[in-house]
């Protein structure tokens, strides 16, 4: 990519939406979206954002054994007001549940993914 669909690339990233993106970057809101029909960039954009995301994965991950000690301290705490402590098991419970159920979906696409192989 080159000039202006670099330009794009980066504001499209940036910003929350086409308009945006046009303010931010100068460039058209018609010449973003001819950009956006344009398979290549298409593929060039989604690639960077999953980059972006894997990069802010990467961060994230790296605070989880953090966070979840803090959570566990608060759970722990006996000074704790109840309802702190009552927040920071819910807090556990939940997302507990929510990493359940998205691994079990990660179970049955990869499955799916398989059997679909074999077909």
């Amino acid at each position: 990519m080159k000039g202006n669909r670099d330009k794009a690339l980066a504001a499209l990233l940036t910003c929350s939406s086409v308009r945006a993106a046009s303010e931010y970057s100068g460039i058209s809101e018609s010449t973003l979206w001819r950009y956006l029909k344009e398979p290549e960039f298409c593929t060039i954009l989604d690639q960077r954002r999953a980059e972006t995301m894997q990069c802010a994965a990467a961060a994230l991950n790296e605070q989880l054994e953090s966070a979840a000690q803090t959570i566990q301290a608060i759970m722990q705490d006996n000074t704790a007001p109840p309802q702190t402590r009552v927040n920071a098991a819910r807090a556990v419970l939940e997302y507990a549940a929510k990493y359940d159920e998205q691994a079990n979906l990660l179970r049955r696409v990869e499955r799916l993914e398989q059997q679909n192989e074999l077909n």
